[in-house]
């Protein structure tokens, strides 16, 4: 597993002139909106996300699994690779983005709450992208998994905005004492959505093994 994990690493340390080009572009976006720093550490996290998705498309060109495959590997081990790659690639860009807000702002006083909240709340969010991401890529490919995300965020926005309508017809009385305690405990709103993500994670894996299992390879 630590040569699929090199291998991966290579493979993103090839892609050079797009994380290049990430941090430029990152940095154009704190000197040009000062208003909002954080927001940054809410976008570089899902860049590296998706670096680890981008790892299946170079695995799968070609019928590349075939060839892994024939390596001391096993399908669990290149499971669990994947997605040691990508907690690995999201919590190494909120720890950099982090760090650049901070960096950055040392001219002007920051809110280091906000900033410390941002960060933490983002690895929910780009685990969660991830998580739905690899078991599509996986059945579906590269052209064909993107297809079908697309259909599906499509989807949520549709449904998201049915679901908004009806909730505002439903008593959502029996919800308040929930709802206060999160207002006045971020923190705990924040492990509830961190334990959330994780078990979203969990459920990903299982799934992913399962598509590998039955894809011909």
């Amino acid at each position: 597993m630590k040569g699929l994990l090199i291998k991966d690493l290579e493979l993103i340390k090839s892609q050079k002139s797009f994380l290049i080009m990430m941090v430029v572009l990152s940095l154009a976006m704190l000197l040009f909106n000062e208003s909002d720093p954080t927001f940054i550490v809410e976008f570089l996290p899902c860049i590296g996300a998706m670096l680890s998705i981008n790892t299946l498309s170079f695995d799968q060109y070609e019928s590349g699994l075939k060839y892994l495959f024939t390596l001391p590997i096993d399908l669990k081990q290149y499971v669990l690779e994947k997605y040691g790659l990508a907690l690995l690639l999201i919590v190494v860009s909120t720890a950099f983005a982090t760090g650049l807000v901070m960096i950055t702002s040392l001219s002007q006083p920051i809110d280091t709450h906000e900033l410390g909240m941002a960060a933490l709340s983002v690895i929910p969010v780009a685990i969660c992208i991830m998580a739905f991401m690899f078991p599509v890529q996986l059945r579906y490919g590269s052209e064909s998994g993107r297809l079908v995300f697309l259909i599906v965020f499509l989807a949520i926005g549709v449904l998201s905005g049915t679901i908004s309508q009806l909730f505002e017809n439903i008593d959502l009385s029996f919800f308040a004492p929930l709802i206060q305690s999160y207002a006045e405990n971020p923190t705990l709103f924040l492990i509830s959505i961190l334990a959330l993500s994780l078990l979203v994670f969990g459920a990903s894996m299982y799934f992913s093994i399962r598509v590998l299992k039955k894809k011909e390879l």
